[in-house]
C-alpha cells in the first residue's frame, strides 16, 4: 500500500491519506475509516464496494534458504520445519484456522498477530509463514499444499460516503491499481 498511496498523493496532492493497518476490522458504519480493503468471502451487506481480485495463499520462506516444489505438498513434507504461527487474533481467517489445527506438524518458532508481522518474521529467517501472496514480497513460495486457500479482496465503504469526491477518487484509484481485471 505505501507505494500506491505515494502515487495517489502525487495525483491528488490535496487529499490527505491516513493508513491504518490492522488485523482488526475498523467499523465503517461508525466512520472509523472511509475505505477498507478486506479479505473476505462475504463482505458486510450494509457496505458498498467491489471485489478486486482473489489472492492465493502459499507457504513462504527466505529466498534461497528453502527448496521449492511445483508439486502438491502434504503436511508430512514439512514435518519439524520451523514455522511462524498465528496469534489468536488471526484465527478468524480460515487459512489460519487450518494452520493452527495442523501446527503440530511443524516446530513453532514464533507467533504474530498480523499477516504483515508473520511475513516480517519469515523475512528475518525465523521460519516459514503461511501467507496470502500480496503480503509476501521478497519471500519465496515453497509449494502449494494439497489443501488450497484463497482470499477474495474487497474494496468497501459506507453507502453515505460513496459519492464523496475524496473517497470516490481514492476508491477508483485503488480499484484500478489493485484489480485483476
Amino acid at each position: 500500500m505505501p507505494p500506491l498511496l505515494a502515487e495517489f498523493r502525487q495525483l491528488y496532492p490535496g487529499i490527505e491519506v491516513e493508513l491504518l493497518a490492522s488485523s482488526d476490522d475498523l467499523n465503517l458504519s461508525r466512520m472509523e475509516a472511509d475505505i477498507a480493503l478486506r479479505a473476505t468471502a462475504r463482505p458486510p451487506e450494509h457496505l458498498v464496494g467491489r471485489k478486486l481480485k482473489v489472492v492465493p495463499w502459499y507457504l513462504y520462506g527466505v529466498v534461497g534458504k528453502h527448496s521449492t516444489s511445483d508439486q502438491c505438498l502434504t503436511l508430512e513434507d514439512f514435518a519439524g520445519q520451523q514455522v511462524i504461527g498465528p496469534d489468536r487474533s488471526l484465527l478468524r481467517l480460515a487459512p489460519m484456522q487450518w494452520l493452527e489445527k495442523n501446527i503440530h506438524h511443524f516446530a513453532v518458532a514464533a507467533r504474530a498477530n498480523t499477516l504483515i508481522g508473520m511475513a516480517e518474521l519469515a523475512r528475518a529467517g525465523l521460519g516459514l509463514a503461511f501467507l496470502p501472496e500480496d503480503v509476501a514480497p521478497g519471500l519465496q513460495p515453497i509449494g502449494q499444499f494439497e489443501r488450497q486457500f484463497e482470499s477474495p479482496l474487497w474494496l468497501l465503504t459506507h453507502p453515505d460516503l460513496r459519492s464523496n469526491a475524496r473517497v470516490l477518487a481514492c476508491s477508483r484509484f485503488l480499484a484500478e491499481r489493485l484489480s485483476d481485471t
